[in-house]
């Protein structure tokens, strides 16, 4: 039986979009987070990841939802963006799911996988309507030659994987990228710093003494950083 979701999945990770999405990823995870590393590059992964990722998962739930269910395509895709969106969500907010998650992605990595506890991270979560909306407007007719798709689909999946398994943020393999700190003068109010370290953010709100993610109160040693604070960004 003709599985019209699998090949709406197909056409729709072929679309112009999902391939620019994962070049995107590609281009930010490999290049731009090492040399240029930002808040924004951490945003920029995951906005081009919900472009494309629920495509993916659709091409794989399209083969557990029966072809002859009435509606089909539409609870393939609804079920594909709403586990993707629900689970980004999850993992991004609550520490429970985070570990559960980063587990999950242990299983591909080989090894210790820590993905980052950010509620601004949802920021990204409106991508999910552009691959709505390339999903909702991709034809469903079978393909002669699937094998671009399915190319495709295992470097999506691949860059997915790699995104999310960057590794443990506390080891500072990398060095630190920039360190500053907001205010002009020490005067009689402690300056907060803010330290990039593996494209990640921390802050010490007692001089440096101890340092902490914006969300998670992860203690980090002061002996794991340089003595010396920067007045402006060094890069």
């Amino acid at each position: 039986m003709h599985n019209r979701a699998f090949y709406r999945a197909l056409h729709s990770v072929l679309h112009p979009i999902t391939i620019g999405a994962i070049v995107v990823l590609l281009l930010n995870d490999h290049f731009l987070k090492q040399h240029y590393p930002s808040w924004w590059t951490g945003k920029l992964s995951d906005f081009a990841g919900l472009i494309f990722s629920p495509l993916i998962f659709a091409t794989f739930i399209a083969w557990v939802i029966p072809p002859r269910l009435k509606n089909q395509e539409n609870w393939v895709g609804i079920i594909a963006f709403s586990v993707t969106g629900i689970i980004f969500a999850l993992t991004k907010t609550l520490t429970q799911a985070n570990d559960v998650t980063s587990k999950f992605w242990e299983f591909f990595a080989g090894g210790p996988v820590k993905m980052w506890l950010d509620p601004t991270d949802l920021l990204a979560l409106p991508a999910l309507i552009i691959g709505w909306l390339i999903w909702n407007r991709s034809s469903n007719h079978a393909m002669q030659v699937a094998l671009p798709a399915l190319t495709l689909i295992a470097i999506g999946s691949l860059a997915a994987t790699a995104t999310s398994c960057e590794g443990d943020p506390f080891e500072f393999s990398d060095g630190v990228f920039c360190i500053s700190y907001f205010h002009e003068s020490f005067g009689d109010m402690d300056p907060e710093y803010t330290l990039a370290i593996n494209g990640g953010r921390f802050i010490s709100e007692d001089r440096g003494e101890t340092w902490h993610t914006p969300y998670n109160r992860y203690k980090l040693l002061q002996s794991h950083i340089p003595r010396c604070i920067y007045q402006n960004p060094y890069w």
